[in-house]
């Protein structure tokens, strides 16, 4: 009946939408004068692993440090779509894990934060997907990897396009419908903890149209009690090819979960027990609209016209005793902080692709314009005593409720041209013009001494910003040497500037950061389709830090005061080598092995005293990725990979512990992931198995939810998937 029901569903929308898409050109070969639209410089049997060049859907890859992943190509080698698995083969990330569902990817590199990728540009099919890529720029969901076409990663090179972000742009490209041939896909996942997950999609095509979509529902009562967690995510699309050189797509995404959150740890805590939980009353759920249109029109074979009009209707709330210290015991019998958040917005970014000569050389053009209004609304009150869900506010009188309004309009203008002077050498430069406005209107409840009053919070900032870039791309037979500067930029998040405790406060000066990302790569294959190197070094600089420092009042009393604290470096090498090989078990079968390391080092330079000289928080020197896939006749495959990564700090003033478990030193940690996989026919089935050696470790410490305190990381957990493909010629 479900299945039933989700085909019809599927039908229907593309009824509705039979005037709209078609497939883009997903593959333009190389001319033979040295422009190409994909070129597939990395390329094995198994498509594990891209590499993306020139100009591309609308995008210049040229000169840039991308990495392209094909998850279908992995799809027996993920350990149930961790991160860690899925991005394996992309140096330095830094990855935090804590609840072994996959519903939200965090990444950060060079120093970066991982929260909720927020200093990466996020998007879904080339448009945002996280709440505000500016003001709250955090994505909280991340399509599951059996939908995925491809991800596109590229570093801080790639900000002049998709936005400034010091992390770059993590794109998820999700998958389409074939064309004369009719698929219906089922993956169904059982595993420790009550974990059960499904996801079923089917996609086609019907004359000029095509049609994709997917369902999936994934529950787990987790691995630390009163963790639970139930998350389903639909996704439609449609699509239209115009006989007349133009395509559109409609798009529609919806993701909702309600988990349980046991709270954090002190370090005694996690000694003692690391899968203890002292909370049942915390709960958050989220509700993601996501809508999409894309529209291309093709003019002839080197002029192209890109539209993408996206918008996002969504909420997240929360609700707990998020004040409790994680050695304190919930209290039934107070009422819980409650926390809501409702985000909208709309945007539009178009773009516009040439090539043209100069002598005997393509060129290529790419400029393009974003329009974006959000409005991200904040509130804070209280709910219920006792654990059950609630997320209604009991009445907006109570000490410490508060209420915010938070608009933002960006606007801006890139460019970029690849000038081609001969068949190997190319130079990229590129300009991206800002203009930003944001605004916070609200205020909050203060009740110090005996009275309650009212504090309010009114902020607003103009301001408009050029960033420049230039990558050079030198071809070396099977190899390629890259460079590339860019300046990068961090706007003021609602979040630096909401005045939410009367003893916190805000510089009336309190500046955006800035700084640039410099990388030089040499990657290519040392021989044909058999051993592939990405070898890197880059220069981060990072400007303008927002943190909190201290500031002395007209009193002489301490106050915590949240201003640019400094600027700071991060400089390092990051590598990947990867050997092709025929496996010794069959003739006909590939196999590879892959070793992934980083070595990275970040200091605070100048500004706060308390910070100079400091490491970087969030950077861990040392981290390494390596395994293998071995491949046992044509049917059975046999994976592992270990990882490893080694301590790093957690705060600024690079605190070794605290009492309360939210900073200190995040120690190293190493694991073991295995599966097995064996195909027959259309059907896979998959055994995995992660942190092998059932190690405890964590990777990051909250100061808030959905902690407070150490998160600890996933023990050993064992799954068995089977996955069926059912399709049919049209």
């Amino acid at each position: 009946m479900r299945l039933f029901l989700f085909s019809l569903i599927l039908v229907v929308n593309g009824v509705l939408t039979q005037r709209i898409y078609a497939t883009q050109i997903d593959t333009l070969k190389n001319n033979g004068k040295g422009t190409h639209l994909l070129d597939s410089f990395l390329f094995c049997q198994k498509k594990s692993n891209f590499s993306l060049k020139g100009l591309y859907n609308s995008q210049i890859f040229e000169g840039k440090n991308s990495h392209l992943l094909m998850p279908d190509a992995q799809r027996t080698q993920n350990f149930n779509n961790l991160s860690r698995s899925i991005f394996k083969e992309i140096p330095g990330l830094n990855i935090w894990e804590y609840d072994g569902s996959g519903v939200q990817i965090n990444i950060g590199a060079r120093g970066l934060s991982p929260n909720r990728n927020s200093n990466i540009n996020t998007r879904q099919n080339g448009y945002d997907i996280s709440a505000d890529a500016y003001g709250y720029p955090e994505a909280y969901f991340s399509p599951p990897a059996e939908a995925l076409q491809k991800i596109v990663f590229s570093r801080g090179s790639f900000g002049l396009q998709n936005g400034p972000h010091f992390g770059g742009s993590l794109d998820f490209i999700i998958k389409e419908g074939e064309k004369d041939k009719l698929k219906l896909s089922e993956h169904i996942t059982y595993g420790s903890n009550n974990f059960r997950k499904s996801y079923t999609s089917l996609g086609g095509s019907l004359k000029n149209w095509k049609y994709f979509g997917y369902f999936q529902k994934l529950q787990t009562n987790g691995f630390i009690p009163r963790s639970k967690l139930d998350q389903n995510v639909l996704y439609l699309s449609s699509k239209y090819t115009s006989p007349n050189h133009w395509d559109i797509a409609t798009q529609y995404t919806n993701m909702n979960y309600l988990t349980q959150q046991p709270g954090g740890l002190t370090d005694s805590l996690f000694k003692a027990n690391p899968y203890q939980g002292n909370r049942s009353r915390n709960w958050m759920s989220v509700n993601w609209h996501l809508f999409g249109l894309i529209f291309n029109k093709y003019f002839n074979e080197k002029n192209t016209f890109n539209l993408r009009l996206f918008a996002l209707d969504a909420n997240r709330k929360q609700v707990g005793t998020i004040n409790l210290t994680p050695e304190k015991y919930d209290d039934y019998n107070i009422n819980r902080d409650l926390k809501v958040g409702n985000f909208n917005n709309l945007g539009f970014e178009a773009r516009y692709s040439s090539e043209y000569k100069i002598r005997s050389y393509n060129n290529s053009l790419l400029m393009g314009i974003r329009l974006f209004s959000g409005e991200t609304s904040d509130q804070r009150g209280f709910s219920t005593a006792g654990d059950e869900v609630d997320f209604d506010f009991l009445n907006t009188n109570y000490v410490g409720n508060s209420s915010f309004l938070c608009p933002s309009i960006n606007s801006s203008f890139f460019a970029e041209n690849i000038f081609r002077i001969n068949n190997s050498l190319s130079i990229t430069p590129g300009i991206r013009y800002e203009f930003l406005q944001t605004e916070v209107n609200g205020y909050f409840l203060d009740g110090r001494d005996t009275g309650i009053f009212t504090i309010e919070n009114t902020e607003k900032s103009n301001r408009d910003f050029p960033l420049f870039g230039i990558g050079i791309n030198q071809k070396l037979k099977s190899l390629e040497l890259q460079l590339n500067f860019t300046q990068n930029y961090r706007a003021v998040n609602f979040s630096d500037v909401i005045i939410r405790n009367p003893n916190l406060l805000i510089d009336s000066e309190l500046k955006d950061e800035s700084g640039f990302n410099f990388d030089i790569v040499l990657r290519g294959f040392l021989k044909p389709n058999k051993v592939y190197i990405n070898f890197g070094l880059f220069y981060l600089d990072y400007r303008d830090i927002i943190g909190t420092g201290e500031i002395t009042n007209q009193e002489n009393i301490s106050q915590p005061f949240k201003t640019n604290i400094g600027q700071a470096y991060s400089r390092g090498i990051e590598s990947l080598c990867k050997v092709f090989f025929d496996s010794p078990f069959s003739e006909k079968s590939r196999s590879s092995i892959f070793f992934n390391y980083s070595f990275i080092q970040g200091k605070y330079t100048k500004g706060n005293e308390s910070y100079v000289g400091n490491q970087l928080e969030y950077l861990s020197p040392h981290i390494l990725k390596t395994g293998f896939s071995l491949s046992i006749g044509k049917r059975l495959t046999l994976n592992y990979q270990y990882s490893y990564q080694s301590k790093q700090f957690s705060d600024a003033k690079n605190t070794l512990s605290s009492s309360n478990g939210l900073v200190g030193i995040i120690p190293s940690f190493s694991l073991h992931d295995c599966s097995i996989a064996y195909k027959l026919n259309n059907c896979v089935v998959k055994f995995s198995g992660n942190n092998l050696l059932n190690k405890s470790y964590f990777t990051r410490r909250a100061s808030g939810f959905p902690g407070p305190g150490i998160i600890s990381g996933i023990p050993r957990s064992l799954f068995a998937t089977i996955n069926y493909n059912i399709s049919a010629l049209k």
